[in-house]
């Protein structure tokens, strides 16, 4: 499987800010991005899992994954993306049981 780079070529063009409240943001953007390996714009997962807008709308919350809030924008972190699109989700009934080990084992990851 071969993974798709999106390049951002206009944050080069972009002015320097020196607001401190945005560049508070980024900073604390910039140190969530390399922790969790990259940000995902939550908007993106309907593309990514090839789902309804709706159940994109749910993962978050269905599979436990971490969000934050940056520029008006929710991100989630890139890991637990991957881990989870690396894993078989079921549709219906079994879906609900997939959804729970999935939660429990991305909770647990986090503990150590």
């Amino acid at each position: 499987v071969q993974e798709a780079v999106l390049e951002f070529p206009f944050a080069e063009s972009m002015p320097a800010s020196s607001d401190p409240a945005i560049m508070e943001e980024v900073s604390a953007m910039q140190q969530i991005w390399q922790d969790q390996g990259g940000l995902v714009p939550q908007a993106a997962l309907k593309e990514i899992f090839g789902v309804s807008q709706q159940s994109a709308n749910a993962y978050p919350k269905r599979y436990n994954l971490r969000r934050w809030e940056f520029f008006n924008k929710q991100w989630l972190s890139m890991n637990e993306v991957k881990a989870l699109h690396g894993i078989k989700r079921p549709s219906g009934y079994a879906g609900h049981s997939t959804a729970a080990m999935v939660r429990d084992c991305l909770s647990d990851a986090r503990k150590d």
